[in-house]
């Protein structure tokens, strides 16, 4: 019975450990993108943006409320720099 209890620990305690396979995917596609993540603080409010070196003019690209900044990740690769 300790046998399975300490084997029990050690796998949950891996488990925990892991990194989630979609922030994974996140890193990957952003370093595929050729962007960088920052962070700024407005009026005590912390935003995280992502941006890229270019040489044109700036686009910027907003989300709705339901989804997040990585959402762009994918169509960022067919923009041109």
């Amino acid at each position: 019975m300790k046998i399975r209890l300490l084997l029990l620990i050690f796998v949950v305690s891996n488990l925990a450990a892991c990194r989630p396979v979609a922030d994974g995917g996140r890193v990957l596609l952003r370093s595929l993108s050729g962007v960088t993540l920052n962070e700024i603080t407005v009026d005590g409010a912390s935003m995280a943006y992502m941006e890229r070196p270019a040489d044109g003019p700036t686009l910027v690209l907003l989300h709705g409320f339901a989804s997040e900044k990585d959402s762009w990740l994918r169509f960022l690769r067919k923009i041109p720099k």
